[in-house]
């Protein structure tokens, strides 16, 4: 039966000849948002007059080393991680200049460390401490990564003679059991050019390090790279996750699978 208040009918299941008031009308799906802020600092140039900085091409003692002190690492760029992400429903953006004081020099003048080494006594390539000049944290309804343009990871991954590491070499690091996630400006650079002696589809400097930055801010949702990779490949080792693609593939190659927009959309929070 229909029922009303003289203001409002109210249609009432099965009886027939009853109208609704209101046509049928489908309602617009609701999509929710997250905002990922990158906390993007550097390490401060090399200075070739500071014995602690090590040392540098033509300086005495450098037999087999390649390293430059023209090489002055980069905030991490989120051109590629931006394009990424938007697929899992991730606006990405930096961090804005007035929380993010530690940048770049002077405060962070000390700061400059030639070769970040691993830990190597557990053998899990975590770092065993944090970086310092870390200005917000990242909390559930905040989320941030922290990402630090750096030299050099660790001298038995860093291409130094080229092809005489481990292949490929660190493009970066991304500890779980620490705060920063680390690019290697130099490394990324010197095998770059390496490759590009003979691949003529290695993408520009800059393309090089803006997919490396991508890479490594994604491990904070995927995880470490799993040794040996598994048949098919988890999110952590495929897409853009493959190590040392981002060298020779240009970013509109890249995607996330469906594997890891789950491992973006269910964690909490990155660190």
């Amino acid at each position: 039966m229909a029922q009303t208040d003289g203001k409002t009918p109210v249609l009432v299941r099965g009886d027939p000849g009853v109208v609704s008031p209101m046509a049928p009308k489908k309602t617009s799906i609701m999509e929710v948002w997250r905002t990922l802020w990158i906390e993007s600092d550097a390490m401060r140039a090399p200075n070739n007059m500071n014995p602690a900085d090590g040392i540098f091409v033509g300086q005495p003692g450098c037999l087999a080393c390649e390293d430059p002190d023209t090489t002055t690492p980069t905030p991490p760029t989120i051109t590629a991680l931006y394009n990424l992400l938007q697929v899992a429903n991730i606006e990405v953006q930096l961090l804005p200049a007035q929380y993010n004081v530690n940048v770049t020099p002077p405060l962070l003048q000390k700061a400059f460390q030639h070769n970040i080494e691993p830990q190597t006594a557990a053998g899990d390539g975590y770092l065993q401490a944090d970086y310092p000049g870390r200005d917000v944290d990242s909390v559930e309804r905040f989320w941030v990564i922290r990402m630090l343009g750096a030299y050099e990871g660790g001298v038995a991954e860093d291409n130094d003679p080229d092809v005489a590491d481990v292949a490929p070499p660190a493009l970066g690091y991304a500890p779980q059991s620490t705060k920063t996630t680390y690019l290697f400006d130099e490394t990324i650079r010197d095998y770059r050019d390496m490759l590009a002696g003979s691949q003529s589809y290695v993408v520009p400097i800059g393309a090089a390090l803006d997919l490396a930055s991508a890479h490594e801010a994604l491990h904070r949702f995927v995880g470490n790279h799993v040794r040996p990779i598994p048949t098919p490949p988890g999110p952590a080792d495929e897409g853009i996750m493959q190590n040392a693609f981002v060298i020779f593939t240009t970013s509109a190659q890249f995607t996330l699978t469906d594997a890891q927009i789950r491992s973006v959309q269910r964690l909490r929070n990155p660190k």
